[in-house]
């Protein structure tokens, strides 16, 4: 994230109270800019992936019943949502997690259970 972590102590500041009954996580893909992988400064991870599309980043983030932001992660643009999941789940409590058929993998299902969470994500077509 930002080098002086502004940005995480605003999104802490603001991020309250969720509401967890359940929640849901999806991913999208965010078109970078040229210039964004060319920082000179630092040598933190940029978080930008090259794919046949150019320079993409990956957003995956969760939110709460009342889609209120509880947290993301920020992925290069060809990795996998399953990848960001982990992260975004550990230490949080909620009854039922939604989510697409990209997350729906056997382990994680398993680890939902074991944490007494339902999972409510649709089968892969294969």
């Amino acid at each position: 994230m930002g080098q002086r972590g502004v940005f995480e102590r605003i999104f802490m500041e603001t991020n309250g109270f969720p509401d967890l009954e359940y929640a849901m996580i999806d991913g999208t893909i965010v078109q970078a800019q040229q210039k964004s992988s060319g920082a000179k400064v630092g040598t933190q991870d940029q978080a930008v992936g090259r794919s046949r599309g150019g320079l993409t980043t990956k957003v995956v983030a969760m939110v709460d019943a009342l889609g209120n932001l509880v947290d993301f992660v920020l992925l290069p643009g060809q990795a996998h949502d399953m990848k960001g999941v982990r992260p975004l789940i550990e230490g949080v409590s909620f009854e039922s997690l939604l989510a697409d058929k990209a997350l729906d993998a056997d382990w994680f299902v398993a680890e939902l259970d074991g944490r007494g969470a339902s999972a409510v994500i649709p089968p892969k077509a294969n």
